[in-house]
């Protein structure tokens, strides 16, 4: 049996559609197909909608077989961003996936980013209380936030998301340490600063104030040092990236236009995640 320690998901494109994949080991392998079970969902958002039950568990049992990275492999995944998320009652954001461009298009003010680790919130919740806080997470991902500021206003242009999402059982922020990159030479690489319980309390918290909803992407851990609420200032051209063990590479290429999503390259870390 092959161990699978953590359950890497993530998301993309078979023949124009949004299809739902695992990382194992170094490999792409479609979930719905090593499953094999004809009701088991074929996108991450159904999954999302149907992540209860022992449908996470079939997932695990299906990629702990021998044969299947051969089996189910995907040769040259376009990976895209994992879900079509909501983020802060912004019903449909310009949602961008590793390696996608940002189309800036700014006459005046700046672009600014901020990259965070983002819970992907898996079942409606409202006044949720502490202990309970867990139950409304399907999973974690690497986001970043971009920014139109000018005039001293700031608006949302769009977020990066991916490419991988982590259960929370196998998920543990403590100590976990995010790189930041820009076109290429180490910027930042610093400890996330934050607890599971810490996360839990935002998540209550924010609760407590609006109606959390199944697919919504919830900034909750910003990079440590940020310049601010809306991070820090990029000039067009650049190209910023995002890693985390565990979670890949986020990629996004400033003000340069590219086809959505992108062939899954190799990244830098040992663990060779997309």
């Amino acid at each position: 049996m092959i161990r699978v320690p953590v359950m890497r998901l993530l998301t993309y494109d078979r023949e124009g559609a949004r299809r739902l994949g695992a990382w194992v080991e170094t490999s792409v392998v479609d979930l719905p197909d090593a499953v094999g079970h004809p009701v088991f969902p074929a996108s991450m958002e159904g999954l999302v909608a149907r992540h209860g039950g022992t449908t996470l568990d079939a997932a695990r049992e299906a990629l702990a077989h021998p044969g299947v990275i051969e089996e189910f492999s995907v040769a040259r995944p376009r990976v895209l961003a994992p879900l079509v998320a909501s983020v802060h009652h912004v019903d449909r954001p310009v949602v961008l996936g590793p390696d996608e461009a940002l189309d800036q298009r700014l006459s005046d003010g700046e672009l600014r980013m901020l990259p965070q680790i983002a819970c992907l919130i898996g079942r409606p919740g409202a006044w949720t209380p502490l202990d309970t806080a867990e139950g409304l997470i399907f999973g974690y991902t690497m986001m970043t936030r971009w920014t139109h500021s000018a005039g001293g206003t700031s608006r949302l242009l769009a977020v990066s998301l991916g490419p991988l999402v982590v259960t929370p059982d196998d998920f543990e922020p403590s100590g976990l340490r995010v790189q930041l990159r820009t076109d290429g030479r180490d910027l930042r690489s610093e400890p996330l600063n934050i607890t599971r319980g810490e996360i839990l309390e935002s998540v209550a918290r924010i609760s407590g104030r609006r109606e959390l909803r199944p697919g919504e992407a919830l900034g909750i851990a910003a990079f440590p040092g940020m310049e601010g609420p809306d991070g820090f200032t990029v000039r067009p051209g650049t190209v910023v990236e995002l890693e985390a063990a565990g979670l890949g590479t986020l990629r996004t290429c400033v003000g340069l236009r590219t086809r959505p999503g992108t062939r899954a390259h190799r990244p830098r870390n040992r663990d060779r995640q997309p």
